[in-house]
């Protein structure tokens, strides 16, 4: 049948493809959903909404403000384990290679045998006597989210063959928001496997304070020393500093003054830490804040006080150190996945900037006077 919409109701559709369309604006995977149902939710005239979602290679994980946490949790157990879901309507949806449902459509006319079902006694009792809503699927049989409306009475016309045609408009937008969402969440499993790899001495907090990640190479540089809990302390206190501008900027980078660097002293030697933040949802649900740690021994001058005297890259930085060990420019390029011809170039700007002549006398230029 035609679809004849009000003004009121483009603007509601508008909307609601407008929040489908950009899961990255919001700080976590919830606060989008919550955002989604509440735009959907009026359309139909819903009494409740639910946006089931699933990580790549997970279940199906229910959000809803309406519905009780008891019934969540029954739902989401209907879910797991994945691909093949309890839930009968959703089993009906994914044998029809259903886009989009209501109650009708899932039922086609097997009453008696979709009633019996334990599933349809639970939602009954939460009100659930009618739905309609929208699948989009990771692949055959296997849905990645499911966004479904309820209201306590079956038989209504939004949720009829107009809320159908409602919900096809809208499914383009649907599928678009959940395929960017899951690949963050591809992206987040990466990222911490990417840190350890480069080797960086660094370790990840949420905006709560909540540690989230520790490369190796920290746990490496940090094991030997005993005032290793005064070195995590001042990572704290730097990442709680970070944590208020963390929150006003979201997950938007801006360009601004330097970023705050703390140095702390040890037997072991000086510490130079720095932060900064990382896009909502790379390490977490939120933004993040990552503080790195540069070590630098007794005597010698830190990385920052080396880049800040005499203007050398952080590559630069390594190499001299490396240089000044007595490495070979081969054994150099080796060390850092370089090529020889790369490390020689670095390494004349390192003479440069230093201004020796000589590869014994960058250890000394090294030292702090």
């Amino acid at each position: 049948m035609p679809l004849t919409l009000s003004d009121a109701e483009l603007a509601g559709l508008e909307r609601c493809a407008d929040a489908l369309l950009a899961p990255l604006d919001y700080p976590d995977l919830d606060a989008w959903r919550a955002t989604v149902n509440a735009a959907a939710g009026p359309l139909v005239g819903a009494d409740s909404a639910i946006f089931d979602f699933a990580q790549p290679g997970g279940a199906l994980a229910p959000f809803s403000d309406d519905m009780a946490p008891e019934y969540l949790a029954y739902r989401a157990a209907l879910f797991s384990p994945a691909p093949q879901p309890a839930d009968a309507g959703l089993r009906r949806v994914a044998a029809r290679a259903l886009d989009v449902f209501n109650t009708t459509e899932i039922v086609a006319g097997d009453w008696d045998v979709y009633d019996a079902d334990p599933a349809m006694s639970m939602s009954r009792s939460q009100g659930v006597h009618d739905s309609v809503g929208m699948v989009t699927w990771a692949r055959p049989g296997t849905p990645a989210a499911v966004l479904q409306l309820n209201r306590d009475r079956y038989g209504t016309e939004a949720f009829g063959d107009r809320g159908l045609l409602m919900f096809r408009l809208l499914r383009p937008a649907f599928s678009a928001g959940v395929r960017a969402m899951r690949r963050l969440g591809t992206h987040r499993e990466a990222l911490p496997r990417l840190l350890d790899a480069i080797g960086a001495a660094l370790v990840a907090y949420d905006s709560g304070g909540r540690r989230l990640h520790v490369t190796p190479r920290l746990a490496e540089l940090l094991g030997p020393d005993p005032d290793r809990a005064v070195v995590e302390q001042a990572a704290v206190r730097l990442a709680c500093h970070l944590t208020p501008r963390l929150v006003r900027q979201g997950h938007r980078n801006h360009d601004g003054p330097p970023r705050p660097r703390v140095e702390v002293r040890t037997v072991l030697g000086t510490y130079s830490l720095s932060g900064f933040s990382t896009a909502a949802g790379l390490l977490g649900d939120g933004p993040a804040v990552v503080i790195s740690f540069e070590r630098s021994a007794p005597g010698e001058m830190c990385d920052a006080a080396l880049r800040e005297r005499f203007g050398l890259s952080p590559r630069e930085v390594q190499i001299a150190r490396l240089i000044a060990t007595g490495l070979s420019n081969r054994a150099v390029a080796e060390r850092l996945g370089l090529s020889p011809h790369t490390v020689r170039h670095h390494g004349e700007r390192v003479f440069d900037k230093l201004g020796v002549r000589a590869r014994a006398d960058i250890a000394g230029r090294l030292r702090a006077e």
